[in-house]
């Protein structure tokens, strides 16, 4: 009875399982640190935290299959779908460092302080499977099944930083330091896998309707982020310090969605 090809269409959401995006600060530069007797990488923390992204959004798009029926209870198939992705999201650490000058002239013993804010977005620009299909049939018209394989689809994300350094007492003499903002981002297409199941019931003569959930796994991507000086406009406007950062992105998620499937040579055999 469920022996052939069909073809369809699936309309449903999804969201990420893995919210935390990281990011590490670190200096390539620091001038400051000699002149003040601080540790090289003394406010590269500015740029460290964890961002809380949650992802969600529509997915929609449609699948092609062909089913083998074994026997009365058990029906073996593969699929391959396709789909666009609407799951997105966005959030924003933000991070405080540091320090006291500790140098023989007490005019120079003051605080100095950075702060900063990571904004990051990230989601799936799309996503396909090629999975197996192992069904039991609760009833003729009832197809219960477990699925799994590989997962393909689009990656992107991008980060914004921010930054502001300044002395507290000493605002006359020793001004602000301008703290320039960076930008990057990436978008690809990554590799994964995924497992599910769902139900699909036979509601009239070739046609069948279909519930489903996915979990997709495409692991991680770092990003490796822009440098970001900071100016002494003192000096006269040379680069004081210089910090960047790394964020990593996770792509796990659920995906759950309907269906609706048209069966060819409905019953035969190839």
């Amino acid at each position: 009875m469920w022996t052939g090809f069909y073809a369809g269409l699936n309309l449903g959401g999804g969201a990420n399982t893995s919210t935390s995006v990281s990011t590490i600060g670190y200096s390539a530069f620091d001038w400051a640190a000699g002149v003040y007797n601080l540790p090289f990488g003394w406010t590269s923390g500015y740029r460290s935290g964890v961002a809380n992204v949650g992802q969600t959004g529509v997915v929609g798009g449609g699948q092609f299959g062909y089913n083998f029926q074994v026997n009365p209870n058990v029906v073996l198939g593969v699929e391959t779908d396709i789909q666009g992705s609407g799951i997105s999201g966005n959030g924003a650490s933000y991070g405080l460092a540091g320090g006291s000058g500790n140098t023989l002239d007490p005019h120079e013993n003051f605080l100095h302080l950075q702060s900063g804010a990571v904004n990051v977005s990230s989601g799936l620009g799309w996503i396909g499977t090629v999975r197996g299909r192992v069904g039991f049939l609760a009833n003729p018209s009832l197809l219960l099944y477990a699925t799994g394989g590989f997962a393909y689809g689009n990656t992107y994300a991008s980060v914004l930083t921010t930054g502001y350094h300044w002395h507290p007492g000493h605002e006359t003499a020793h001004p602000d330091n301008p703290v320039v903002p960076t930008w990057t981002s990436f978008d690809a297409i990554s590799v994964g896998w995924t497992v599910g199941g769902g139900a699909e019931w036979m509601f009239w003569q070739n046609c069948s309707a279909k519930v489903e959930a996915l979990y997709y796994n495409f692991g991680s991507q770092s990003v490796r982020g822009q440098f970001s000086p900071v100016i002494n406009p003192a000096a006269p406007n040379s680069i004081a310090i210089i910090n960047g950062a790394t964020t990593n992105f996770n792509y796990q998620g659920i995906i759950a969605r309907l269906g609706v499937n048209y069966h060819f040579n409905f019953g035969e055999a190839l």
